[in-house]
């Protein structure tokens, strides 16, 4: 696993409460609160504050200047059940990981 991709699991890993397990790229659960209480504290939705919802959806006006900075990333909707997997997918990798690096700065 490249050092970027490594960097950027664990560091999701800490953003969803779960455990980065070294080079296997594998996950242990250690959630304190469960999943469907882990509500957003960015806007008033009252969703689960999860990569999808930050990255994607939140209304919090930080986030959505963030989404704003980086339109370039939002150009090509996903069509499908799957809108993350889709989105970091994309071929701007760099733009990707800096967009995502401060959505997570911003909810820390």
């Amino acid at each position: 696993m490249c050092y970027l991709r490594k960097r950027f699991a664990e560091q999701f890993a800490d953003f969803t409460g779960r455990t980065y397990i070294g080079d296997t790229g594998a996950f242990h659960s250690n959630n304190i609160v469960p999943y469907e209480l882990r509500i957003c504290t960015k806007c008033n939705w009252h969703c689960v504050q999860d990569e999808e919802h930050v990255l994607l959806d939140c209304p919090s006006p930080d986030l959505v200047d963030l989404r704003i900075q980086h339109h370039h990333l939002f150009r090509s909707p996903s069509r499908n059940s799957n809108r993350l997997r889709d989105f970091i997918s994309q071929a701007d990798t760099k733009g990707l990981a800096l967009y995502v690096y401060e959505c997570l700065e911003c909810c820390a």
